[in-house]
């Protein structure tokens, strides 16, 4: 971002808010990197077609999700339980009823499963393969693969989208959004945003542009008022710290103290108690400078934790006369 103010003070405002800006906006990025990571490996898990090898795989059940093609009619071998034939070789394939249906009508479907192990409590329906592969001749000479083929089975139940987010790629999904929430949190908490009002200042019914506002701040008769982080100017008053603004004196019909109350944890205070981290807290008060134009618009002008000092209404009660400064 290309910084139009040349005064020290209104430079350096801009510069902090746009260093922070920068490394949110890398937070934001990030976060939505690492979400969109975990969709895009879900997406591939569920919907991408990933074949059924069975010298390489078979007893490997990795939660991974194939893809097979139908050929011939599956044969129901024990109560939900099909025998699928893939080229030379079977498994077998449950709650697949739907795509046998299918495939007895249009003589095409796919199947779609996780490959699973049999528990103990199903050695039934393993012995039932077993003997099928036997009876019909299946894995010839090849015992260990036969016994693999027979323990595992490919389950075709619903896949969720969402519980395969949850379950195989949560990672990049927990710290994206922990990211992205943290993120959010300190940009409401920041000022970094404000780097926006520094692009396009926020004006009373006369508009400034940078260049005019800057031009404002480096006139002899200007005064920077630290406490606040504001300017007055012979024509203007200036705030900074809320994003830049700028408003006319003959412009100003109220100027006001806001006060927001808050709460912080005391730096060095921190004690651990039964596992739980605790921090004894402190409160105190920011105060909102906040400008009333004649056309009842309202500025923020600043927002600070220490007004002490600083001579504010003492400026505003010369350069806009008694009772525009307001006390509530």
């Amino acid at each position: 971002m290309k910084i139009k103010y040349q005064n020290e003070h209104l430079r350096k405002q801009v510069e902090n808010n746009a260093l922070g800006l920068w490394v949110l906006v890398t937070m934001l990025l990030l976060g939505i990197a690492l979400c969109a990571m975990s969709f895009y490996y879900t997406y591939a898990d569920v919907y991408a077609e990933r074949e059924l090898v069975f010298d390489d795989i078979l007893g490997l059940a990795d939660d991974s999700i194939y893809t097979v093609e139908l050929t011939e009619m599956p044969e129901e071998l024990y109560p939900n339980y099909y025998m699928v034939k893939v080229g030379d070789n079977a498994i077998l394939a449950t709650y697949v009823k739907d795509e046998v249906e299918q495939f007895r009508k249009t003589g095409h479907a796919k199947i779609k499963g996780v490959l699973q192990g049999f528990s103990e409590s199903r050695e039934d329906v393993e012995k039932a393969a077993a003997e099928y592969f036997e009876n019909n001749n299946y894995y010839t000479g090849r015992d260990k693969l036969k016994a693999r083929a027979a323990h595992y089975y490919l389950d075709c139940s619903d896949i969720s989208f969402m519980d395969r987010l949850t379950d195989r790629h949560p990672v990049g999904l927990i710290f994206g959004i922990t990211i992205l929430i943290v993120t959010c949190l300190c940009m409401h908490w920041s000022r970094t945003l404000n780097v926006i009002k520094h692009l396009r200042p926020a004006c009373g019914s006369v508009r400034y542009t940078p260049e005019e506002i800057d031009e404002q701040a480096n006139r002899s008769e200007s005064e920077w008022l630290p406490g606040v982080d504001m300017y007055v100017t012979p024509e203007i008053l200036i705030g900074t710290n809320k994003g830049m603004t700028a408003v006319r004196y003959d412009d100003i019909r109220q100027v006001y103290i806001r006060p927001k109350w808050h709460t912080e944890a005391i730096p060095g205070t921190r004690r651990i108690r039964r596992g739980h981290v605790r921090y004894k807290y402190r409160e105190y008060n920011t105060y909102q400078v906040i400008v009333v134009t004649k056309k009842n618009k309202k500025l923020k002008m600043c927002d600070s934790r220490n007004l002490g000092g600083v001579s504010l209404k003492k400026h505003i009660d010369e350069r806009c006369g008694p009772g525009v400064w307001a006390e509530k």
